[in-house]
């Protein structure tokens, strides 16, 4: 059995505030209503009256609108892994489905496969979100007001030496005389492709 035991107490990983645990048949479902209205001029109020039809997810009555906001709750989850490019970076009538995604919905990706390399391409756990309310006072009792330096504290990290290996035993199953990845490849193919931060915990 997996030691479960949290490295501080109140670790997480959140993807969103609004799900617990995050499992494959809600995800599906959402990228699949994604996808069916990524071509709707108001897929925000179509993707969240289907998924109220469907009632997989909780209704989270809005303070500030007295309604319920599927989409807006939890479309966070689907561009935190990469499976659909965030509506902050597009226009707000363009809803993307990445090739991970499309990956995903068309089941040539399982979801372990997927959630395995969409945290390693991200570097999640990452330490570059916010301190969980319960942590907090356990961060601050210790003079630490990062989530970086807290988790780097405890040891959490993820290794993209993991994902490297992986990559060349997949390159050597297809072609054992000429599995290689240069450095530009991992550069460009394999790690994150987002604007340089601080350097990742662990490295």
């Amino acid at each position: 059995m997996a030691d479960l035991t949290l490295p501080y107490p109140g670790y997480n990983w959140q993807l969103t505030q609004h799900m617990g645990m995050v499992d494959s048949a809600s995800l599906s479902a959402l990228l699949e209503a994604a996808d069916l209205f990524k071509g709707a001029p108001d897929f925000s109020q179509c993707v969240s009256s289907y998924m109220a039809n469907l009632s997989m997810f909780s209704e989270n009555i809005r303070s500030d609108s007295g309604r319920s906001d599927t989409w807006r709750d939890y479309q966070q989850i689907l561009s935190e892994l990469g499976l659909i490019v965030s509506t902050t970076l597009t226009s707000t009538l363009n809803l993307n489905i990445t090739p991970a995604g499309l990956l995903f919905l068309d089941g040539e990706m399982s979801y372990s496969e997927m959630m395995a390399t969409q945290a390693l391409r991200y570097q999640y756990p990452n330490g570059y979100k916010g301190i969980p309310n319960q942590a907090k006072a356990y961060a601050q009792a210790r003079g630490i007001n990062k989530r970086w330096m807290l988790d780097k504290t405890h040891g959490v990290r993820i290794k993209p030496a993991v994902l490297i290996i992986r990559t060349l035993l997949a390159l050597y199953e297809e072609n054992p005389t000429n599995a290689v990845l240069t450095a530009a490849e991992w550069r460009h193919c394999t790690r994150s492709c987002q604007k340089p931060r601080q350097p990742l915990v662990g490295l």
